[in-house]
Protein backbone atom coordinates (compact mmCIF):
# COMPACT_ATOMS: atom_id res chain seq x y z
CA UNK A 1 0.00 0.00 0.00
CA UNK A 2 1.23 3.66 -0.83
CA UNK A 3 1.96 6.05 1.90
CA UNK A 4 0.80 9.80 0.75
CA UNK A 5 2.92 12.44 1.96
CA UNK A 6 1.30 16.07 2.12
CA UNK A 7 0.49 17.02 -1.27
CA UNK A 8 0.67 13.63 -2.74
CA UNK A 9 -3.52 13.69 -3.25
CA UNK A 10 -3.53 17.17 -5.17
CA UNK A 11 -0.16 16.75 -7.03
CA UNK A 12 -1.04 17.72 -10.97
CA UNK A 13 0.83 14.67 -12.43
CA UNK A 14 -1.17 12.10 -10.31
CA UNK A 15 -4.64 13.18 -12.71
CA UNK A 16 -2.53 13.55 -16.34
CA UNK A 17 -4.09 11.19 -18.08
CA UNK A 18 -1.70 8.18 -19.77
CA UNK A 19 -0.44 9.00 -23.64
CA UNK A 20 -0.32 5.75 -24.06
CA UNK A 21 -3.52 4.53 -26.96
CA UNK A 22 -5.78 1.25 -24.67
CA UNK A 23 -3.97 2.04 -21.83
CA UNK A 24 -6.27 2.39 -18.92
CA UNK A 25 -5.37 2.82 -15.11
CA UNK A 26 -7.69 0.85 -12.85
CA UNK A 27 -6.15 -0.24 -9.12
CA UNK A 28 -6.45 0.46 -5.65
CA UNK A 29 -4.24 2.87 -4.77
CA UNK A 30 -4.85 4.97 -7.83
CA UNK A 31 -6.54 7.17 -5.76
CA UNK A 32 -4.33 7.22 -2.61
CA UNK A 33 -6.79 5.26 -0.50
CA UNK A 34 -6.62 1.86 -0.70
CA UNK A 35 -10.21 0.99 -0.43
CA UNK A 36 -12.63 -1.77 -1.85
CA UNK A 37 -14.80 1.16 -2.75
CA UNK A 38 -11.99 2.87 -4.68
CA UNK A 39 -10.62 0.37 -6.63
CA UNK A 40 -14.13 -0.65 -7.45
CA UNK A 41 -14.62 2.47 -8.73
CA UNK A 42 -11.60 3.04 -10.57
CA UNK A 43 -12.48 -0.18 -12.76
CA UNK A 44 -16.08 0.99 -13.56
CA UNK A 45 -14.23 4.47 -14.95
CA UNK A 46 -11.95 2.86 -17.04
CA UNK A 47 -14.31 0.05 -18.31
CA UNK A 48 -16.14 3.05 -19.46
CA UNK A 49 -13.41 4.82 -20.99
CA UNK A 50 -12.24 1.70 -22.69
CA UNK A 51 -16.36 0.75 -23.69
CA UNK A 52 -16.39 4.73 -24.77
CA UNK A 53 -13.49 4.28 -27.29
CA UNK A 54 -15.30 0.86 -29.04
CA UNK A 55 -13.48 -1.88 -27.38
Amino acid sequence: MIRPTVGFLTAPDRNRPTRLPGFFHAHSDQSGLSLFEEAQYNGVVAARHALALGG
